[in-house]
């Protein structure tokens, strides 16, 4: 019989050189039953005398044998997602069900083609998930492997695909990767966030930005690539504050003696003439070092400042990154 299976009725044996119609007959019975683990177990005769005629036979008795057979699986195996973005994790399932009663036990190994994933023991009702984030790129052939117990058999699962993806930015034809604003302008990008190896995102993307100019505040049309999403265009504006900083580099020694070294002088030279020229250089110096404004060498300069953006997608563990440039004149 198989295991998980009924006993087979009745059990039955042959008596042998029984004479003169002496009604001796026999049963059988064994400690087998449905649920009794994969094994052998004998099938013992019991002897009926009903006429009282035994005595005048010398009785051999030999024991039959039931052998109990392991009974056959049905292995299925599922995943939580046909697809997923590179290292974001997707879990598999096994399920190992008896093609007769009862619920197997033991071990199964999930398998990526020929290479093993991980093993896990099936829990109470037949079932063990494994979850990885460690498919490469491109499709995998998933299946397990069950090793059997006591009572079951071991059997392979079918198998089903699993795509590992990922994601890639691009820069708008439409916008520069640069550009260049005056201080309290708006600086406009456009990205294209788009999975490979597939049309929709398996998993979400979530979007941010670092890197801006001091002051500066970003606004991010979407911020969050969501799941299923196919190529999305996304929008930055990166809104510059409205002043600079100041260049806080000292002027150098040339030009403060340039502009002092004449009121020094008002102090030594007497007469009115001379006094009045000194005051025309001192005006003269001023109007070189005002003039310096806007340019990265006066003295009240505000340098232009050139600041990389960064946008980073990050899903999972995974991140990818595209790099802006803006220059605040």
């Amino acid at each position: 019989m198989i295991y998980g299976t009924a006993v087979p009725s009745p059990l039955t044996g042959t008596i042998v050189t029984v004479v003169n119609n002496d009604g001796i007959t026999a049963t059988y019975a064994t400690t087998g039953t449905s649920t009794s683990p994969a094994g052998t177990y004998p099938i013992t005769p019991t002897i009926l005398d009903p006429n009282t005629r035994l005595t005048n036979y010398a009785v051999t008795v030999t024991n039959g044998t039931l052998t109990i057979n392991k009974a056959g699986t049905i292995p299925t195996i599922s995943e939580s997602q046909p697809s997923v973005l590179l290292q974001n994790a997707v879990t598999f399932i096994a399920h190992v069900a008896s093609a007769t009663t009862g619920t197997p036990t033991g071990n199964v190994t999930f398998m990526d083609g020929t290479t093993a994933l991980g093993t896990v023991a099936l829990n109470g009702v037949g079932t063990a998930q494994l979850t990885v984030n460690t498919l490469t790129l491109g499709t995998h052939s998933i299946s397990f492997v069950y090793a059997g117990d006591g009572n079951f058999v071991a059997s392979s699962s079918p198998t089903i695909t699993e795509v590992a993806q990922d994601f890639q930015f691009t820069i708008s034809s439409n916008t520069p990767s640069s550009a260049t604003v005056l201080p309290g302008g708006v600086a406009t990008y456009g990205i294209t966030v788009a999975p490979t190896d597939g049309i929709y995102f398996p998993n979400a993307v979530t979007l941010t930005v670092s890197g801006l100019p001091t002051g500066a505040t970003y606004t991010l049309t979407p911020s969050t690539i969501a799941l299923g999403s196919e190529s999305t265009p996304v929008v930055l504006q990166v809104q510059t504050a409205s002043t600079l900083a100041l260049n806080r580099s000292t002027p150098s020694g040339l030009t403060f003696a340039v502009i002092f070294l004449p009121v020094l002088g008002l102090f030594t030279l007497r007469r009115r003439a001379r006094s009045a020229g000194l005051f025309m250089l001192l005006g003269l110096a001023i109007m070189v070092g005002v003039n310096g404004c806007g340019s990265s060498s006066g003295i009240f300069a505000a340098p232009a400042q050139t600041s990389t953006i960064t946008v980073t997608g990050t899903s999972g563990t995974l991140q990818h990154s595209v790099t802006l440039t803006l220059t605040v004149q």
